[in-house]
């Protein structure tokens, strides 16, 4: 069963690129295809995977004036579709076009067995940190919206409000005139980062979100994930040798196993 994820937050710098790079290649790892989409004008993901200029990037969905996408391989079993700088200007163009926030949706309609998008068991969309039209278009298509948040009251708490509400508000603006059905159906998901072992804003994070359905893990803080992002290199690939972070590593597995859980389930099991 396919999995389509958008990993979306309201708020920058919460390390949301750095956990998709590291899960996607963990995924693949375990031996499921994987699909990345680039999905964010910074284009960080693509230069993770060491891919800085591409000609044929996801702003060929959007705009015509672009090259069609490529699908690229960066990893083993994970495929990417590259970012573009432009995607930004490009959904300002948008906002005046019929069926805006659909233009993913039918090219991935229209593309699905040209571009053999049934192989893969997981679709990942890396989005800039906004609900603009460009980022509509990803959780249009999406089974869940996956959050990374911090352990701060600006990265944390008022970030998850704030995604909540203007996801609510999406799918009541996006609705079927006759039965008021949403078109949207994903659910939101909250994955607490950059969460230390021994502070006391840690502690009380944590202690929090145990009781938060929606938060379905919490990721140690570390700056090794930095550095694997900087040097291209899944984040488990340093663990050999190192004893002194066994730890880490062990309860990093679990949490990220503990993301697939969650986005594995259907929709209406995900909260």
């Amino acid at each position: 069963m396919q999995r389509i994820v958008t990993v979306l937050s309201t708020k920058g710098g919460t390390g949301k690129t750095t956990q998709t790079y590291n899960f996607a290649k963990w995924l693949g790892s375990q031996g499921h295809q994987v699909l990345l989409i680039d999905h964010d004008h910074q284009m960080n993901l693509s230069t993770a995977f060491g891919i800085f200029n591409s000609p044929n990037t996801i702003a060929g969905v959007y705009d015509k004036e672009f090259k069609d996408p490529k699908i690229l391989n960066v990893s083993k079993n994970v495929d990417l579709i590259p970012g573009s700088m432009h995607l930004g200007s490009i959904g300002e163009t948008l906002i005046n076009r019929t069926m805006r926030e659909f233009i993913l949706y039918n090219w991935l309609d229209k593309n699905y067995e040209a571009y053999g998008l049934g192989k893969y068991e997981y679709i990942l969309l890396d989005s800039h940190p906004d609900v603009s039209i460009i980022s509509k278009n990803a959780i249009m298509i999406s089974n869940h919206v996956l959050s990374f948040v911090e352990p701060s009251q600006f990265g944390g708490f008022d970030a998850m409000d704030s995604l909540k509400a203007r996801m609510q508000e999406f799918k009541s603006e996006a609705v079927v005139p006759r039965t008021q059905q949403s078109y949207v159906t994903a659910d939101t998901l909250f994955v607490g980062n950059k969460v230390a072992y021994n502070t006391n804003a840690s502690h009380e994070f944590r202690k929090s979100v145990s009781e938060m359905k929606d938060v379905v893990a919490v990721i140690p803080q570390k700056e090794l994930f930095n550095r694997s992002t900087i040097e291209h290199r899944m984040i488990f690939e340093y663990e050999d040798g190192d004893q002194r972070n066994t730890k880490f590593f062990r309860d990093l597995r679990i949490e990220y196993g503990k993301i697939k859980q969650a986005i594995d389930k259907p929709e209406e099991e995900g909260n």
